[in-house]
């Protein structure tokens, strides 16, 4: 399946300003709550990373369902990928595609709030994870042209969103925390 999205990153006083404007829109009748995981998964060289693709178990509840993102591309801010999805009975500590094995690695919670207007779906995103919280806003289209124009809308209604074309998706923003993490904290309770 191809995938069509532009990710905008956020400040919480954006997330929180767009979160009012989307609850008291016409699309709030269209608003629906999904609590989910993402479980990600990549070698020790985390060679999935390197090659911008992405392997995951995706949790709602007691769902699970393993995703794989390949072919990324980028045409001007907006991200094209083909994605595979399977159901899965349990949350495996590893996958194995053909030869290549994939140890899990970590997760992220993400509350969000999804909004639909006619062929645009779209998603407030606030993100936890390896002690980071960050807010993101998601628009899916079925045509990149789709996607352009409900950000102009976006702006017409003097929503001004920063497009920025050097936005990480989710499991890029994971890696680069995990990679930030430091050392052993010695503490002294007693």
């Amino acid at each position: 399946m191809k995938e069509y999205e532009q990710k905008i990153f956020l400040s919480k006083d954006e997330y929180f300003a767009l979160l009012e404007l989307y609850d008291n829109s016409f699309e709030a009748r269209n608003k629906i709550v999904v609590n989910h995981i993402n479980h990600y998964y990549d070698n020790e060289k985390f060679s999935l990373y390197n090659s911008k693709e992405t392997l995951r178990v995706r949790q709602i509840g007691e769902e699970l369902v393993l995703q794989q993102k390949t072919n990324k591309k980028y045409i001007n801010s907006i991200r094209s990928c083909d994605e595979c999805e399977l159901s899965l009975d349990y949350l495996p500590s590893r996958i194995q595609i053909k030869d290549d094995l994939y140890d899990y690695i970590g997760c992220m919670f993400t509350i969000r709030r999804n909004f639909s207007h006619e062929n645009i779906f779209v998603s407030l995103d606030e993100n936890i994870y390896l002690g980071v919280v960050d807010y993101e806003l998601e628009i899916e289209g079925e045509t990149i042209a789709d996607i352009e124009s409900y950000i102009h809308k976006l702006n017409h209604l003097a929503v001004l969103i920063n497009v920025s074309t050097n936005f990480r998706g989710k499991y890029s923003r994971f890696i680069h925390a995990l990679n930030s993490i430091k050392g052993i904290y010695k503490c002294n309770f007693i």
